[in-house]
């Protein structure tokens, strides 16, 4: 069929629908209706429904009352109650005639052809896309891998008697009951570990808040102890360790007590740390599919750098509030420290995990917004009274923490001091070895 014959029926067979009797519009409108009547392919049943229920003066008080016929052939004129307009009918010629082929013809551009043919794809061309299109899906859908069971990370080499591996072997439990996705396993088991170091975290936190009270006197004996080490005396060592333990006695608290969360968290965060990022490089295969959009493959590196950026702001802000939990004014040095660690510790530690699995960086992200609550919790008055853990500390500044400026002139006097002591001790053995001097 040529363009010409296409477009000729298509407005034959919308004017045996619209009907002789035409459509009643607005003056103001009937130069507008009459182009889209022209256009080619102008159906009668959107016209028509558009004609019945769409009011051509949507401001007016009232709508247009259509009526139809019974039979749908034909359409009346609409009545307009508080229109001011002159309405004028358009009629819609039903005749066939050269001249509406010509017209159609000299509206084509300049070389286009009115009389050729419009060729349809064959249905085996389109067939086959269908099936390719099919196909790509099944072979994607069958490129998933089954879900994860009992005892395939064993069979990896994987879920051992270890630290890591006893992570990896809660990973797959949770995964395997629960049918989590391998986003939320990850999230799911990061806070299960969090949650048993918690009774050691309140140990942790009694112990220091007691030993805060004795904590100048800790400081007098550690300078007896390095006079009592300079001059190798054993009897003055033995006589400070008893006063130690006195005064560890004296607040009910071993001298051993805070040992007990960094030999139950130290494992715990270590284990997670390379049993999450084994099971990410080796790769298990369910990591592939994390089951959240924004990151599918749990594998890989964040592509965004966003997972990294957001690590480094959580740990700042994990370190800011641990501070306030320290007395750093008897312990300037751990402020000091405690500085260094937020930056440029914080951020170097960012850049180095943008290299790492997404699975791994999003397992510490966790884990440090949990520590973190933690320590905010444990900072209430009620939970520190329902624990027996004495009051906080009362942060001088923000935080506790001495300013960058401080740091900085603490680290340069530091060098300054152990270079001081390097040369002293180079002096006194050069004075042992010449030996005593002669008089002549």
């Amino acid at each position: 069929m040529s363009l010409v014959g296409l477009r000729t029926a298509c407005i034959n067979s919308s004017s045996r629908r619209i009907g002789a009797k035409g459509v009643s519009i607005p003056r103001r409108f009937s130069g507008r209706t009459s182009s889209l009547l022209s256009t080619p392919c102008v159906r009668a049943t959107p016209v028509t429904g558009l004609a019945r229920s769409i009011s051509l003066w949507p401001w007016s008080s009232r709508s247009l009352e259509n009526k139809t016929s019974a039979q749908g052939d034909s359409l009346q004129e609409t009545s307009l109650d508080n229109a001011s307009a002159e309405i004028v009918s358009f009629p819609v010629d039903t005749a066939t005639s050269p001249v509406a082929s010509a017209d159609v013809a000299s509206s084509l551009p300049a070389g286009v052809d009115p009389a050729a043919t419009v060729d349809l794809l064959p249905p085996s061309v389109v067939n086959e896309t269908i099936n390719n299109v099919a196909n790509t899906i099944v072979d994607a859908a069958n490129s998933i891998p089954p879900p994860l069971q009992y005892g395939d990370l064993a069979a990896l080499g994987l879920a051992k008697w270890t630290p890591p591996g006893l992570i990896q072997w809660s990973l797959e439990l949770i995964n395997v009951s629960t049918g989590l996705p391998w986003f939320w396993t990850i999230v799911t088991g990061a806070a299960v570990w969090r949650i048993i170091c918690i009774p050691a975290a309140i140990k942790t936190t009694r112990f220091a808040s007691r030993v805060a009270l004795i904590q100048p006197q800790l400081n007098a004996l550690a300078e007896k102890v390095k006079e009592a080490q300079a001059k190798k005396d054993i009897m003055a060592m033995q006589q400070v360790n008893a006063e130690r333990s006195k005064l560890f006695n004296s607040i009910g608290e071993s001298a051993f007590g805070g040992l007990v969360g960094p030999l139950v968290q130290m494992p715990i965060a270590i284990g997670m740390f390379l049993g999450v990022r084994k099971i990410c490089t080796l790769p298990v295969e369910q990591l592939h599919y994390s089951g959240i959009g924004w990151l599918p493959d749990l594998t890989i590196a964040d592509p965004t750098g966003v997972l990294p950026v957001v690590l480094g702001a959580c740990m700042f802000w994990q370190l800011t509030i641990t501070a306030s939990e320290l007395d750093l004014v008897s312990r300037p040095t751990m402020a000091h420290v405690m500085n260094l660690l937020r930056f440029p510790g914080a951020p170097l530690t960012a850049l180095y995990m943008s290299t790492m699995p997404c699975g791994l960086v999003l397992s510490l992200i966790v884990a440090s917004v949990l520590t973190g609550m933690q320590t905010v919790i444990l900072r209430a008055p009620a939970v520190r009274s329902y624990f027996r853990i004495l009051p906080a500390p009362v942060p001088i500044g923000r935080q506790g923490l001495p300013s960058y400026k401080m740091t900085y002139r603490w680290i340069v006097d530091s060098y300054k001091e152990r270079i001081a002591e390097a040369q002293a001790r180079q002096n006194a053995t050069r004075l042992n070895n010449r030996g005593p001097t002669r008089r002549l």
